[in-house]
C-alpha cells in the first residue's frame, strides 16, 4: 500500500497577498457577497471605504491597480478566482477559510489605513 504524497504548501504568495491593506479590503468585501462579483463593484467599495467621492478618473485608477496588481496576486495565492473576460471575481474555498482577524487586523489592535491610500502596497 502506498502512502499518499502531499505537495508542500508555498505560503509566501498567501502572506504577500495578506500584507496589503487593499487586498485585505477586497477579500473582506468578497466575504460579504455570494458568488461572482463585478470588478466595478469592488472598485466602488474601495472608493467608499476610503471616503473618496467617485469620479471616473479615480475609479479608472483604482480599477487599473486591481487589474495589474491586486487581483493577480490574490489569484496567484489561490484566494480568488478572477475572470478577466467577464470582469468578475469570487472567493475560492481557501479564500472562504480565512479568519476575519487576518482580513481586519484592526480587530487585533493594529492601526487601520485607508485601502485606497495604501493602494501602492
Amino acid at each position: 500500500m502506498s502512502t499518499p504524497t502531499h505537495k508542500p504548501i508555498d505560503w509566501t504568495p498567501l502572506y504577500e497577498s495578506l500584507a496589503s491593506e487593499t487586498r485585505r479590503t477586497v477579500l473582506q468585501f468578497l466575504t460579504q457577497r455570494t458568488g461572482c462579483v463585478d470588478v466595478a463593484d469592488v472598485t466602488d467599495y474601495l472608493l467608499r471605504t476610503a471616503d473618496q467621492s467617485r469620479t471616473d478618473e479615480r475609479a479608472a485608477q483604482v480599477e487599473l491597480q486591481l487589474y495589474h496588481g491586486h487581483l493577480p496576486r490574490l489569484a496567484d495565492a489561490g484566494l480568488v478566482e478572477w475572470d478577466t473576460e467577464q470582469r468578475t471575481v469570487s472567493l475560492t474555498d481557501l479564500g472562504l477559510q480565512l479568519p476575519v482577524a487576518l482580513l481586519r487586523p484592526q480587530l487585533l489592535g493594529a492601526p487601520a489605513r485607508s485601502a485606497v491610500e495604501s493602494a501602492g502596497d
